[in-house]
């Protein structure tokens, strides 16, 4: 369709934006890598990946928990690592349980892989 034409027909409205949006989403110039890469990679020694897989102890879980300064932006339950960490004597055990199970490959609920977008104040009083 010419640019300079008027549409007016709601098909040709949808056949407009999908013709447009092909034309700019839709990259026909690219080019793929060749499969032989000149880099070279280390190889990671056996004892490391085993360790990967070795549920945290709850010393670790206590750390990381703590190494998390309390100004970072809260999770999407709305809770701040703040709050973990001044409740970490009612909430310890539940957050452990949910690290261990995690490295034992228990499916996770819907709602921990759920992604939430959130605008963030730069300032304390927006």
């Amino acid at each position: 369709m010419d640019n300079q034409q008027e549409i007016i027909d709601s098909a040709q409205i949808k056949e407009s934006v999908v013709h447009f949006l092909e034309s700019i989403l839709c990259d026909t110039s690219a080019t793929l890598l060749p499969h032989d890469f000149p880099f070279q990679f280390s190889q990671v020694h056996q004892d490391v990946v085993l360790n990967l897989c070795i549920p945290p102890s709850q010393e670790n879980v206590k750390e990381v928990v703590f190494s998390i300064n309390k100004d970072s932006v809260a999770g999407p339950d709305g809770f701040s690592s703040a709050f973990f960490q001044a409740c970490w004597n009612t909430i310890a055990e539940d957050v452990i349980a949910a690290a261990t199970d995690f490295f034992r490959g228990t499916p996770m609920p819907r709602s921990f892989t759920a992604t939430s977008i959130i605008l963030i104040p730069k300032n304390d009083s927006p």
